[in-house]
């Protein structure tokens, strides 16, 4: 009998809402949930021990984030009422095993189909169901970074109605609309940064030395930002700018990632002297070369 009192209560608890455990032995203290439903319903813990959870309800399966202020970028995953467990990647956070979604398993083999198609420059439209075709924003707007603006374009348009409410079509559609106004050839804006954790400073402000400019947006925790900056600032004419994440209190809410439509680190944007912009979210391999390209035109 207590035996199957404990499997009933195991049931309930199934039944009635989510338990999400999470391990992650690189990080400490506060940790958030961020339950994307109609509107944001957030929950925050504390790690211990290298391990958190949290518990809730949801009325359908819905997109959740975590975040900490040492992630990479925030981790988004499809939030369902059941044990669900996650082994958090700091460094790689979409790289992190999941399970007790199946939503998100899902998601996952849908997204692994269409990134293989996006690989290859392939047609995706075949691929399209009513069932996979609810995932296409969230797939696209992981993949964004890695596509020109005009195949991105092509892509948003294959986006069916029935996917217009999801929070990755709003984020994706936000997206589109910031690198237009960040496109090649517009000029840098201006925005207030976190030269150090109580000492804000116009980005206006810093003097120009050098024909082009690096403006490599980091955290001072972020090992691989440490490796770019040392290949990136040899490079001859160009001057390295750190922006970091982690002096500034907001964190992965500064208003400055939002205005350029960051969502990873390290993300660097070239400039030329006049602070227009030449390229953005490249990878410093490319840099002596966009800037040989520029020079020549």
């Amino acid at each position: 009998m207590l035996l199957l009192t404990c499997a009933c209560n195991l049931f309930t608890l199934h039944a009635q809402g989510f338990v999400v455990y999470g391990n992650c032995a690189s990080l400490k203290g506060k940790v958030e949930l961020i339950v994307h439903d109609n509107s944001d319903i957030r929950y925050s813990t504390s790690i211990k021990n290298g391990t958190f959870s949290f518990e809730g309800t949801v009325k359908k399966p819905v997109v959740a984030e975590i975040r900490h202020r040492r992630l990479a970028q925030p981790l988004f995953f499809y939030l369902e009422n059941n044990n669900i467990k996650i082994n958090l990647n700091a460094e790689n956070p979409p790289s992190s095993p999941i399970t007790g979604s199946r939503t998100n398993s899902e998601y996952r083999i849908v997204g692994e189909t269409i990134t293989q198609l996006l690989k290859r420059n392939g047609d995706i439209s075949g691929v399209l169901d009513v069932s996979s075709a609810r995932f296409l924003p969230h797939i696209l707007y992981d993949y964004a970074p890695q596509l020109d603006f005009d195949r991105l374009a092509s892509l948003y348009a294959l986006i069916d109605s029935s996917a217009f409410d999801t929070y990755h079509y709003k984020l994706l559609t936000q997206h589109i609309a910031k690198v237009q106004a960040v496109s090649e050839g517009a000029k840098m804006a201006d925005f207030v940064f976190y030269e150090q954790p109580k000492k804000t400073q116009h980005f206006d402000s810093i003097p120009l030395t050098k024909d082009y400019r690096v403006v490599c947006f980091g955290a001072k925790w972020c090992d691989k930002c440490k490796d770019v900056e040392q290949a990136g600032s040899a490079i001859d004419g160009t001057e390295w700018i750190n922006i970091m994440i982690d002096n500034d209190p907001k964190g992965w809410d500064a208003d400055y990632l939002e205005l350029f439509a960051i969502d990873h680190i390290p993300f660097l944007i070239l400039l030329d002297k006049e602070n227009k912009i030449i390229a953005r979210d490249v990878r410093v391999w490319q840099l002596p070369k966009l800037i040989k390209e520029n020079i020549v035109r």
